[in-house]
Parts: C-alpha cells; structure tokens; sequence
C-alpha cells in the first residue's frame, strides 16, 4: 500500500498496482521505461523511510529497556547477589568456582 501510494505520484492508479505487483514488462510499451523507474525509485525510497523509523525507533527502546534493567539490578534494594556481580550473570561463590565437580560414580562409598 506504500509502496504503491508512493507510486502513483508518476503513475496512473492501475500502473502503480501492477508496477508493485511486479508487472514492470506488461507496462513497458504503454508507459515510458524511465517513468517506470522513476515510480519504483520513490516507492521505495518511501518503505526504506518507514523501515528506517522503524529500526530507529526499536534501537532505541532496546538501548532504554537494557538500561533500565541494569539500573534495576544495582538499585539499593537489589538482592545480594545480583548487586555482587557485575551485571553478566548470577555471581558463582569462591568455594563453587575452585572446587573440583563431583562425580558419584568415582565415589568409593
């Protein structure tokens, strides 16, 4: 709907229809070739502004959610460990990270 509202600034309605549609060859001896280009260039240009506001806009609620969430983490009333680490993960005790893993099946018992 864009692309092909975008079109019809160069373009007749049905043109701009079978020109999004991909008919570019049924146009091609009924409207000139470089009106044709001409029509597909700013439909396009019109979705890539869309597209680009779009991803603009997601960037920045996903750099604002990511912030917050770490700002969460080392409020004052944040548990122990969470304000212990350093923001990448659960925080591992000395005693767990040196200790060798068990094996029960090498238990002698």
């Amino acid at each position: 709907m864009l692309v092909t509202s975008a079109m019809q600034h160069s373009l007749s309605h049905g043109a701009a229809h079978t020109l999004a549609s991909g008919g570019a060859r049924a146009l091609g001896g009924v409207v000139p070739e470089h009106a044709l280009r001409v029509a597909f260039a700013s439909g396009m240009k019109a979705a890539s502004v869309v597209v680009d506001c779009a991803a603009l806009v997601a960037g920045v609620l996903v750099l604002a959610l990511v912030r917050a969430s770490r700002a969460a983490q080392r409020a004052p009333g944040a548990t122990a460990s969470a304000a212990a680490g350093d923001g990448r993960g659960p925080s591992v005790e000395k005693s767990e990270a040196t200790s060798p893993p068990k094996n029960p099946a090498a238990d002698p018992r």
